[in-house]
């Protein structure tokens, strides 16, 4: 499965020809969209291209494919080292609080797991394409996030501008959209910042020490067996509340 239905530098994006365009994303299009989603792709294709016409530099994707929720982002927009999450309803005429869930989740979840976005600028944005104009309010979110911005398009390329005294070095396209999953910080670590300053005692309760050395010895047997064989293995340890499952991990 391709990671982006299209995905190509803004220079190149803006001499293509619209159809053709089209034509890259309805044919990677697995689903057989309905014509509904072919309107909307059309209304992208013609508001990012006013939008960015400015823009000698950077790149656009469509329909990205996030694989650790199996979620697809209408646009992503690479201008410099800020990444735009531009969550598209073409054709709707209110903004909604899930419209905007479903914007801000995309950007923090592209922050904390999507290896090439750490540390970048990331910047979720609400277009409702047939909504009034509001007032363009921007503020962080955390860190590196900003907090989801609505518009109807008309100011799109301000949004952008907005954003220029952030940009330095360009993200690269094909680097990026090739970037492994992986969480910041890793698990690994972030359990030695956890358990930095504390002994895992601190956590012990009485009543969890016997299914403790009984999984803690199974955990370790199968460790052992898989290092000894040179292959992988995964353990799952369930049980209720103060059974000991985080002390075991």
């Amino acid at each position: 499965m391709c990671s982006a239905f299209y995905s190509n530098d803004i220079k190149t994006f803006l001499n293509q020809n619209e159809d053709e365009i089209f034509g890259i994303i309805a044919k990677n299009d697995e689903y057989d969209s309905v014509c509904k989603q072919k309107d909307a792709w059309i209304a992208q294709i013609r508001l990012l291209k006013n939008a960015l016409s400015k823009y000698n530099d950077g790149s656009v994707i469509f329909e990205y494919t996030i694989p650790r929720v199996g979620g697809r982002i209408d646009n992503v927009v690479l201008l410099n080292d800020t990444i735009f999450v531009l969550e598209f309803k073409v054709g709707n005429e209110i903004y909604t609080g899930s419209a905007a869930t479903q914007a801000r989740t995309y950007a923090i979840d592209l922050a904390n797991f999507h290896e090439e976005s750490h540390n970048k600028t990331i910047v979720p944005i609400l277009i409702v394409t047939d909504a009034p104009e509001c007032d363009l309010q921007i503020s962080k979110y955390k860190n590196n996030v900003y907090d989801v911005i609505y518009t109807n398009g008309n100011n799109l390329t301000k949004i952008f501008d907005r954003f220029k005294k952030l940009f330095c070095s360009q993200i690269q396209l094909d680097k990026w959209l090739n970037s492994r999953y992986v969480p910041t910080p890793t698990i690994i670590e972030a359990a030695e910042i956890l358990y930095n300053n504390h002994s895992v005692d601190d956590i012990s309760q009485n009543e969890a020490a016997e299914n403790l050395t009984k999984t803690s010895t199974a955990v370790q047997k199968i460790i052992e067996y898989s290092k000894q064989n040179h292959q992988k293995s995964i353990c799952f340890i369930t049980g209720v509340p103060g059974a000991g499952k985080t002390l075991a991990a």
